[in-house]
């Protein structure tokens, strides 16, 4: 086992990098407390070894570094007045479009990072104090306001469930060699190295974009005055344009997310012609059409419909604007 770190003869936590190999000192394991020898050689990377061949575990090495590292870190911002940073991201959601009637959408929009300082609030630190009927890594509390932060180093163990779900603001950081602890010289935890358990999620809500600049991409299904009905993918500057000129009889946005649209594309185009047919748009299409049905053989996949009145496979149910036997079927009396 090669560590990087040790105890020096006055217990302090040194780097393999801070020793001087000509001032010899005794220097002692974080986890097992037996004998270190500096090994500074021209051949090997530097680190620390065992004196003696014992079972030394890493894992638990790992995690004992990990609260040191973090302890004297964040001790020495409070000592120094420097700031301690929290990254964690904030949803925007765009709602610019909320207030257009036949639209009434908002988007999903990309995270927004925000930025705490952990020092403003949590002004004591100690490693595993228990708090709550719970013993955290570390302990983060305040001597001014009543709120703590567990900071949980994890290596191969996470939180337990109980502490998980527990109510209490959870910062768990990810270790699995000593190189992924220098992010603390930074002074700064993002989501790159830890998660956040019962932080409020906050979101901003705000006109980001105004519709008729928004190139934001829609998989939309309209009706056209002519009553083709159209399932096409366009930008939101474009559908508030044609809105705008009364181009559509009927204007839905198509939610990605519905299973049926994501299996059956075809047969979800198709659903949604003979919903607004029977809603009273004066839409001309095939699927609505009393002489159309399904083609019998399943293995031609172009021709996929059959006209009872033609008696013939087609594959474009818009044939019906040009048809002059389109019947529409019987509408739904609710």
């Amino acid at each position: 086992m090669k560590n990087l770190h040790a105890y020096d003869s006055n217990n302090n936590l040194v780097h393999i990098e801070e020793v001087d190999k000509a001032n010899k000192d005794n220097y002692t394991c974080l986890n097992c407390g037996n004998e270190l020898i500096a090994r500074k050689g021209k051949i090997k990377a530097h680190h620390f070894a065992h004196k003696k061949l014992i079972n030394c575990s890493f894992e638990t090495y790992l995690h004992k570094l990990g609260k040191l590292r973090f302890h004297d870190a964040y001790t020495h911002c409070l000592k120094s007045g420097t700031p301690f940073y929290l990254e964690f991201p904030i949803q925007r959601i765009c709602n610019a479009c909320e207030g257009i009637e036949s639209i009434n959408w908002s988007c999903n929009l990309d995270d927004k990072t925000e930025v705490l300082d952990l020092t403003k609030y949590f002004d004591k630190i100690d490693i595993e104090k228990g708090y709550a009927g719970f013993v955290p890594d570390i302990l983060l509390s305040s001597s001014k306001i009543d709120k703590v932060l567990f900071v949980e180093i994890a290596v191969s163990h996470f939180s337990s469930e109980k502490k998980a779900n527990s109510g209490i603001p959870i910062v768990e950081i990810y270790l699995q060699e000593e190189g992924d602890i220098e992010f603390l010289k930074e002074h700064k935890i993002t989501t790159l190295e830890a998660s956040f358990y019962h932080f409020k999620k906050k979101h901003y809500k705000m006109e980001y974009y105004k519709p008729m600049d928004c190139k934001m991409p829609f998989d939309i299904f309209t009706v056209l005055p002519n009553g083709k009905a159209v399932q096409e993918y366009t930008k939101m500057y474009d559908i508030v344009a044609k809105l705008k000129n009364q181009e559509y009889l009927h204007f839905q946005i198509i939610n990605k997310h519905q299973q049926r649209y994501l299996q059956e594309p075809r047969s979800y185009y198709s659903g949604l012609v003979k919903e607004v047919y029977h809603d009273g748009t004066p839409v001309r299409n095939c699927n609505v059409c009393r002489y159309c049905t399904k083609n019998a053989f399943s293995y031609d996949r172009i021709f996929q419909f059959y006209c009872k009145k033609l008696q013939k496979p087609f594959a474009n149910t818009h044939d019906a604007l040009e048809c002059d036997f389109f019947w529409g079927i019987e509408r739904e009396i609710s």
